[in-house]
């Protein structure tokens, strides 16, 4: 039986440790099965910084019962070097290759714009 959890772990905010790469906020994910038997994944980013940014990746990974990463994949979800102003907001959505899993996490991140 597969078990396709509805309810992202996501991080968010803004990144002091790494003064380039703003983190975003992630919004009505969906990680689950699709009509082609890929797991599909969708859901809106937001820039709730302060901060223009640009090149938006997406970092999901899929984890077993036993915290084991099953897959992960990063996709850059914005075309590049497409200005991303504060409070604007992006659509995603991609399919992944992979079986079951219990748990997943995403993270969404930008470049900022010097």
């Amino acid at each position: 039986m597969s078990f396709y959890p509805t309810q992202a772990q996501p991080t968010g905010g803004i990144s002091i440790s790494q003064s380039n790469i703003i983190n975003l906020a992630i919004s009505n994910i969906t990680v689950g099965g699709s009509p082609t038997g890929l797991i599909s994944v969708n859901g809106i980013v937001f820039n709730n910084s302060t901060e223009s940014v640009e090149n938006i990746k997406l970092d999901v990974t899929l984890y077993d019962a036993n915290n084991n990463t099953i897959r992960d994949t990063s996709r850059f979800i914005s075309s590049a070097f497409y200005k991303f102003v504060p409070s604007s907001s992006v659509n995603f959505n991609f399919l992944m290759s992979t079986g079951d899993f219990d748990y997943y996490t995403a993270r969404a991140y930008a470049d900022r714009i010097q």
